[in-house]
């Protein structure tokens, strides 16, 4: 049977937040440079005076004449193309008048939604393949509601409790309200299903993208690279991997990138970028291929090798090359061309600063083991590991270093990151984090990092390896003693990432079968931060005199 959904348009399809932006930027409402919110915006103009015409003059011109700053929400376009390869049926069903409010030009606000759909292929055979005629603008909020009832949907998705609460609304018809924020009315409401994103309500009306789907849609969009085969990878941290075979024996990795609506950071674009440019200048890295911005997906050359395991002293060599080559490219290009890595650290005070962030999201989460933990074994060590630091490096602890002293660097760095090919050489993946960053902090990563798991012999000689990198840098070897353990003190948080919420998901959703083994997984994760947290207490492991 096919299943028929049904979508609201303006604020749950079109996102406005930048249309709103370059309205108000326009009518000087607000600042040029200044970057707001919807919200923000809103409240601003309402504290003008006669900021109520002004605001209802925004609202009438953004969803007509400035519309073409709309874009499509995270996550909608991936929902799209899985309705339309599981054969479901989809309709638009919009309450929306002819023309806005205090707009001189009288554009047709309908014309202006459906050339927004047209540009954005939503009828179009090649992408998301909608029926023109399943698209419906009502003038009220009633005739909306009657046009729902006539479709026999079996789930509506709107933005409005308002739609979803009205009495004449189809008892049949699943209601999923997709709001950001969660008030406690709507949560009481049994019969509606609150939706925080569109990979939430992927998850409620589709379940998990399955492998057929997957290849399905990586078929229709890229048909020259004759793609026949999938398989999923697991074990991947954030984003969810799949290897694709094509006809011609060809292998690529297609990867599926978190959430932009709970985690913003731009990855696909950062590391398809980084590929392509590392790639070109010979290091062991993948190709990029091919890429969807709309959906968040990206497809690289598949890199074969082995995992690393014994006898990895003899790799030490191979990791400082790409290491010094990367510090070498920094010195070559201009640092516009990248922005600061993800969670860079260019001074003690931010290093303290993040590591606070992580501490209250984890006082939160209400978890007494957790808690106990950071109460009773983290923060006397942290406590003790700051104060050493703010003693020795005195106000240099507050400074960033110069541009001159920074390294491009992956940020996430480590043998998990890393393959041994069949003819021994490593190469190298994932450079989501990519960007500027400080030595001290690649170094006491890679030296902290789970996925490196270094005992003291390997730390010993890692550090002396890749040490002489950077001979010029002043205050190096001050700085790394000082900061060194509070590196290590924030990775024991980020071994805690899976009792967060927001960091869960992004997990589950790369490896679904984690949703059966939470509690064990966070066990384990709580087990890892104690031991990590015992190194760092011991701070043997280098010998830095």
């Amino acid at each position: 049977m096919t299943l028929r959904i049904g979508i609201d348009f303006d604020n749950t399809i079109a996102c406005y937040d930048a249309a709103f932006q370059e309205c108000a930027k326009t009518l000087n409402y607000i600042p040029a440079g200044q970057v707001s919110s919807k919200q923000e915006i809103k409240k601003a103009i309402l504290m003008q005076p006669d900021g109520e015409t002004k605001w209802q003059r925004v609202q009438g011109l953004v969803y007509g004449k400035f519309i073409s700053y709309a874009t499509l929400f995270p996550g909608v376009a991936e929902f799209l193309w899985r309705c339309r390869v599981a054969g479901a049926e989809v309709f638009i069903v919009s309450h929306k008048t002819d023309y806005g409010h205090f707009d001189d030009e009288k554009i047709n606000l309908r014309e202006a939604a459906r050339e927004w759909m047209l540009k954005h292929e939503f009828f179009s055979e090649s992408k998301f393949a909608i029926s023109s005629r399943n698209l419906f603008f009502e003038y009220t909020r009633e005739e909306k509601v009657k046009k729902i009832s006539t479709l026999n949907l079996d789930f509506f998705i709107d933005d409005l409790t308002e739609v979803l609460t009205e009495s004449s609304f189809p008892l049949q018809t699943k209601k999923i309200l997709f709001a950001s924020d969660i008030s406690n009315g709507v949560n009481q409401l049994s019969d509606i299903e609150v939706c925080q994103s569109w990979q939430q309500i992927s998850l409620a009306v589709l379940g998990h993208v399955t492998e057929g789907h997957a290849l399905t849609i990586a078929q229709l969009l890229w048909p020259e690279l004759g793609l026949t085969q999938i398989c999923a990878i697991s074990g991947r941290g954030n984003s969810r991997v799949f290897q694709l075979s094509a006809a011609d024996k060809t292998k690529y990795a297609l990867k599926q990138y978190p959430n932009l609506q709970i985690d913003p950071r731009p990855r696909l674009e950062t590391e398809f970028k980084v590929c392509t440019l590392l790639h070109a200048r010979g290091l062991p890295v993948a190709n990029a291929v091919a890429k969807d911005m709309s959906l968040n997906w990206g497809l690289y050359d598949w890199l074969d090798g082995v995992d690393i395991g014994v006898n990895r002293l003899e790799l030490f060599s191979q990791v400082a090359d790409f290491v010094g080559a990367l510090a070498i490219l920094g010195s070559e290009i201009d640092c516009g061309n990248f922005p600061a890595a993800s969670e860079a650290c260019f001074s003690g005070a931010e290093i303290e600063r993040q590591i606070s962030t992580r501490l209250i999201a984890l006082k939160t989460v209400g978890r007494p083991d957790v808690e106990k933990f950071l109460d009773d074994q983290l923060m006397p060590v942290y406590n003790q590991a700051l104060t050493r630091a703010k003693t020795l490096l005195g106000s240099s602890f507050d400074n960033e270093i110069k541009q001159s002293e920074r390294m491009l660097s992956p940020s996430d760095f480590g043998f998990h990151n890393m393959k041994v090919s069949d003819t021994s050489r490593l190469v190298f993946y994932d450079f989501e984090y990519f960007g500027w960053d400080d030595p001290v902090k690649l170094i006491s990563d890679s030296l902290w990092h789970p996925g490196m798991n270094l005992d003291e012999e390997e730390a010993q000689v890692w550090f002396t390896t890749i040490r002489p990198l950077f001979p010029e840098m002043p205050n190096f070897d001050l700085r790394f003693r000082c900061l060194y353990p509070l590196f290590g003190i924030r990775w024991a948080l980020i071994l805690l990432n899976e009792f967060v919420r927001a960091k869960l998901k992004n997990r589950v959703n790369a490896d679904p079968g984690k949703q059966f083994s939470i509690e064990a997984i966070q066990a384990r994760q709580l087990e890892k931060a104690e031991l990590l947290l015992g190194r760092v207490r011991k701070f043997a492991v280098l010998k830095l005199e």
